[in-house]
């Protein structure tokens, strides 16, 4: 039977009782900060990456840049989205880039649960030198280029990003290359319809022209 007291309780002290409590608390938060940082773990037995699946429905005109899976690719790593799943595995994995320079990929699969076709993507946050968009689907492969260096050829001026298609209830997989002398901050990413985005941009160059 137990006996409990000012400074005694079932044969503990109220300090060990006390050290009992918060080992309970804080064990199951320090676990899962540690799971946070397990790398991505291979499909089993297929050797492949098990990338971020995301729908529109449910990114439309949000930032997803933390849902995203980043690599940072070698100076002369060519980039091809038809075997790019296949070399994954022997790049490094990162979450953010060097700000003093830096080359990678963002890459996620990209499903159309909508009724709209014509979609627009925007990096911003930073200052961004190059940055290339592929999208390959069952239809075709879609690229295009922005950034700071081709600003003149953007598609919204004094904005990155660019449009692209994607049929309703077709899936495609989406590579972002990054290249850039210098970063000084981490790159969001927004994908909206393009009218939507279009609309949106318009007012953010109005009120930088105004200010």
């Amino acid at each position: 039977m137990c006996h409990s007291t000012k400074t005694r309780r079932c044969g503990f002290s109220v300090a060990d009782l006390d050290a009992m409590r918060r080992f309970a608390i804080w064990t199951p938060v320090i676990l899962i900060f540690f799971v946070t940082l397990l790398p991505i773990q291979a499909d089993s037995g297929s050797g492949t990456i098990r990338l971020p699946g995301l729908k529109l429905s449910d990114i439309s005109g949000r930032d997803i840049s933390r849902e995203v899976s980043y690599y940072r690719l070698p100076s002369d790593f060519i980039v091809e989205p038809e075997t790019i799943l296949q070399k994954l595995p022997e790049l490094e994995r990162i979450t953010v880039p060097r700000m003093l320079g830096d080359r990678f990929i963002g890459i996620f699969r990209l499903q159309n649960d909508t009724e709209t076709e014509r979609w627009f993507y925007r990096p911003y946050g930073s200052v961004i030198e190059h940055i290339e968009f592929s999208l390959l689907s069952s239809a075709r492969i879609q690229r295009s280029e922005t950034g700071f260096l081709t600003s003149a050829d953007n598609a919204v001026k004094y904005q990155y990003g660019d449009r692209f298609e994607l049929q309703p209830n077709q899936s495609g997989l989406v590579l972002i290359q990054f290249n850039s002398d210098y970063y000084f901050a981490p790159i969001k990413l927004v994908i909206a319809p393009e009218n939507v985005m279009l609309k949106n941009l318009g007012w953010e160059n109005l009120i930088l022209i105004l200010c």
